[in-house]
């Protein structure tokens, strides 16, 4: 192993030394799309493998392509283009499972050798940070930084672009891939605006693409290789959780349709048609029920505050197709721009509750209250060894104080998601405002009045 690795460190220093070595022109032969150092896992684990994608040059006649993870041992890249997830001339994907990354650092070299057997070579840095996360966070992408922090691109090139994130349309392509959220997540729920810029007419004739489509798909977990095989990367979908696709027919017609599972027949559903440069609204759920997972959809435009009180479609997968699993935009050659995109919990108030009560900036403001009741309770215990009747009662008014201050931040955030996900008016009911508000009001009043009760005789006697 030391005398093959002496060999190909001596290969590429013979090579340098007569100018063939990536970099000679000052001008990089391989191109990482997303930078030279990326970091993946910020937010949420989204599948089982990373993606490192980029291009080769292609006036380099690029016929062999590896790569090689930290000290391990080099293994064949696929290049573009193979009519999927390779779209154009010297496309690469590097598929990385992610029990191969060690936390922190890590380096990923990759070799191109051309047909006049010159090679290259370049090296990027893979920074593997883990953190499992909830469905419970706004993705605002003009507040991005890194595409990275939020979102992993698993094929094509995704671009933040005024505030929303589109993929690129200089590079239509088969299934460009952005993937969301983190694999062990179980019910959620998504909200955006979508809009198509346009569709590549020419997939129509293509035997793999058959045409244009979007997908919206939750609950997923990588590429596998069924029900299509590939040497490298990747490129079967199968198993995967609810799929909602809207299709472009070559005959002029659209299809939208809801399924569970491939070959999934009688999912066909009537909904809107896109029109180019208009912005829709989309919200997606799934649900865990007896027997299967509930795949509820909507989709409407005239902005988030016309929202129809129904779903367009719902259906019961017949079995538990996956128990979890991230959350897909699919570009099948289509222009596709998204904007700000909410993630919300469905069903699981505890960890609504915990995200809540540490992550959400309003419970930092509110912490000086909270801790001026807490205060205020231990007075009251204190008080007891001066007057045991009224130290109780003091006790008691503060912690009113404390309970209804925390419940009420608790359900103004909490309850309109948990309890009123349809069949009101809207989300952001007048009811369940009017709930949220009196709770800390009525705790404050009914404190107020122990206080009062204790006090005002002895001020009166005195």
């Amino acid at each position: 192993m030391k005398a093959i690795s002496s060999l190909r460190i001596l290969s590429l220093l013979i090579l340098f030394q007569f100018g063939q070595l990536n970099g000679q022109d000052g001008d990089s032969v391989i191109d990482f799309w997303y930078g030279k150092e990326q970091t993946f896992g910020v937010g949420g684990i989204v599948q089982r493998y990373v993606n490192i994608l980029g291009n080769v040059d292609p006036d380099k006649n690029i016929i062999k392509l590896d790569y090689a993870l930290n000290d391990g041992s080099f293994q064949s890249l696929s290049i573009g283009p193979d009519n999927r997830r390779l779209q154009r001339i010297g496309d690469f994907n590097v598929e990385i499972e992610v029990d191969r990354l060690k936390a922190g650092e890590n380096t990923v070299v990759v070799e191109a050798v051309s047909e006049s057997g010159a090679l290259f070579s370049d090296s990027m840095t893979l920074n593997w940070a883990p953190t499992q996360t909830n469905p419970n966070s706004t993705i605002v992408w003009d507040q991005v930084d890194n595409l990275l922090e939020v979102a992993q691109p698993i094929d094509g090139k995704w671009l933040i672009q005024d505030g929303k994130v589109i993929s690129d349309p200089e590079a239509f392509g088969y299934d460009r891939v952005l993937g969301i959220g983190d694999m062990g997540w179980e019910e959620y729920e998504v909200l955006f605006p979508i809009e198509i810029r346009g569709i590549d007419e020419g997939s129509f004739k293509t035997k793999e693409s058959v045409g244009p489509s979007l997908l919206l798909i939750m609950k997923w977990m990588g590429h596998t290789d069924s029900p299509v095989y590939c040497p490298q990367p990747h490129c079967g979908w199968e198993p995967y959780g609810g799929t909602v696709s809207h299709s472009w027919l070559e005959s002029g017609e659209r299809v939208w349709d809801l399924a569970t599972q491939w070959g999934d027949e009688g999912n066909d559903f009537e909904a809107l048609d896109f029109e180019f440069g208009t912005e829709y609204w989309v919200r997606y759920r799934v649900e865990s029920k007896a027997g299967g997972n509930l795949y509820s959809f909507k989709i409407w435009g005239d902005g988030l505050e016309n929202e129809p009180s129904v779903w367009t479609r719902q259906k019961l997968s017949e079995t538990i197709d996956l128990n979890s699993g991230s959350f897909l935009f699919v570009a099948h050659h289509i222009d596709l721009a998204i904007g700000t995109m909410q993630i919300i919990p469905i069903g699981n108030l505890r960890n609504q509750i915990v995200d809540l009560l540490t992550q959400n900036p309003d419970v930092f403001v509110q912490l000086p209250y909270l801790g001026l009741w807490i205060v205020g309770a231990l007075w009251g215990l204190a008080y007891k060894r001066k007057d045991p009747k009224r130290g109780n009662w003091i006790v008691v008014a503060f912690l009113i104080l404390l309970a209804s201050g925390l419940l009420g931040l608790i359900l103004e955030n909490v309850l309109p998601d948990f309890f009123f996900g349809e069949g009101w008016f809207t989300r952001r009911v007048t009811y369940v405002y009017i709930i949220t508000k009196f709770i800390p009001i009525g705790g404050h009043i009914l404190a107020g009045v122990i206080l009062f009760k204790i006090f005002w005789p002895s001020r009166k006697t005195a």
